[in-house]
């Protein structure tokens, strides 16, 4: 894996890390959540085994979004790009307003040239992330980073540049918002997806 593509991948783990975070587990099936737990453990060095345990995770307990969105990344690094789509739409069905989960949603259709449903899926990012920031002080900084990249995903570079060098100017040794300053999208989808 190139350094680049590490940075890539800890972006996209930064801006669903605060979905992820903030999911309660309660009201979701105890062995789902386990089966879910030790999946995340053997991510990076058994892929297929952890995915049998996200399936297994899922099959018990449909609704459990956090299995489901695991099984997204996956999928990513099998090259599955068709199966992280449906998990990924899965997801989006489940929990609606996580915008994270919409934006990754949207790039993976706007990396297999589905690009009207992608901007689709960036739209309703836009408009989950701009509520947030109406209603909450709560994760300000993740809300305004996250708006920024949905921008520029979307194509509206100008509005996305503006608020990331705001960004920046507040947080001048923020990694990740380094990270999207030099942002090219056909260059940072291609970068995540494609398979070496």
């Amino acid at each position: 894996m190139t350094m680049k593509h590490s940075n890539i991948i800890l972006l996209i783990s930064v801006l669903i890390s605060f979905s992820c975070d903030s999911q309660n587990e309660q009201g979701y099936d105890k062995k789902a959540i386990a089966l879910n737990n030790y999946a995340t453990e053997l991510m990076l060095n058994k892929p297929d085994s952890a995915l049998l345990l996200l399936n297994e995770a899922t099959e018990i307990d449909p609704d459990y979004y956090l299995a489901h969105n695991n099984k997204i990344n996956l999928f990513i690094t099998k090259g599955e790009i068709d199966k992280a789509i449906r998990s990924a739409e899965k997801s989006v069905e489940l929990k609606p307003n996580i915008a994270e989960a919409v934006i990754m949603l949207g790039m993976l259709y706007d990396y297999n040239g589905n690009t009207d449903k992608a901007k689709e899926q960036y739209s309703k990012a836009l408009d989950i992330f701009k509520k947030r920031l109406e209603t909450s002080d709560k994760n300000k900084f993740e809300n305004r980073l996250n708006r920024a990249y949905a921008l520029l995903l979307l194509g509206e570079k100008k509005e996305g540049k503006t608020e990331i060098q705001k960004l920046l100017q507040e947080n001048p040794n923020d990694y990740t918002i380094q990270i999207l300053a030099d942002f090219d999208k056909e260059q940072y989808l291609t970068d995540l997806f494609r398979q070496k």
